[in-house]
């Protein structure tokens, strides 16, 4: 009664082609690298919270640590990020799950906080919060289908056939 694994496809508007791969369902088994592909730059993200540096590949060369900052070199941390997460050694951080999670949770609500002085949006506002989980929601409802679905109807849908056949 619980979805743990999960193969999709996603077509962009705009033509690109995205895989997920993602399964919890294989012991000692890490299935779920995250890629992002370009035409001229790919980027391995690490597991989520693991401080682990990203990973670059430019031109068939692997690019790690600091060496992925220089590729950036705009990039700067904003304030009470780096005030409170510190600098990166090395492009990541070593901190343990629960340091790393308050100090997660004190910047969103810090962002929270500013944007209600400001009355600008949070960095990540409703709507995308409702919009990525809709996709996670989304990858299940196609499987469940096993049909491709388009998301501007699904996320604009009162029927959820999962939900209520399951």
């Amino acid at each position: 009664d619980s979805v743990d694994t999960i193969f999709s496809t996603i077509e962009f508007n705009s033509g690109a082609i995205a895989s997920v791969i993602i399964s919890d369902a294989i012991p000692n088994l890490s299935v779920n690298e995250s890629w992002i592909y370009g035409s001229k730059l790919s980027l391995l993200r690490t597991k989520s919270r693991s401080g682990l540096p990203i990973k670059l590949v430019k031109e068939g060369i692997e690019i790690t640590g600091e060496k992925v900052l220089e590729e950036f070199s705009g990039f700067k941390l904003d304030y009470w990020t780096q005030n409170i997460f510190g600098n990166f050694i090395d492009g990541g951080y070593s901190y343990d799950f629960s340091e790393y999670d308050r100090k997660i949770i004190a910047l969103e609500y810090l962002d929270f906080i500013k944007s209600k002085y400001s009355q600008e949006q949070p960095e990540v506002g409703i709507i995308e919060g409702i919009n990525s989980l809709s996709l996670a929601y989304a990858f299940i409802e196609s499987g469940f289908l096993s049909n491709k679905i388009n998301f501007e109807e699904f996320i604009n849908s009162d029927e959820l056939k999962y939900f209520k056949d399951y």
